[in-house]
């Protein structure tokens, strides 16, 4: 039984919900997949990913119906 490094394994993740955007033509914004990348690396919990994600977007609505 091996045990993933858990950075490797949030990026395989992250890979993979990537292609399966892709596939669907619904790609994050460059913001998005800023925050995604930072949650792989380690720099913060998935919790924190959510919410910064979250706000994030939020920010986007209401600026652009303003």
């Amino acid at each position: 039984m091996s045990i993933k490094d858990p950075v490797e394994s949030r990026r395989q993740s992250l890979e993979e919900i990537a292609a399966s955007w892709d596939l669907e033509g619904a790609l994050p914004d460059a913001e998005t997949l800023e925050i995604a990348r930072r949650y792989a690396d380690g720099a913060f919990e998935i919790e924190e990913a959510i919410e910064r994600i979250r706000t994030s977007t939020l920010s986007r609505c209401a600026s652009q119906q303003a």
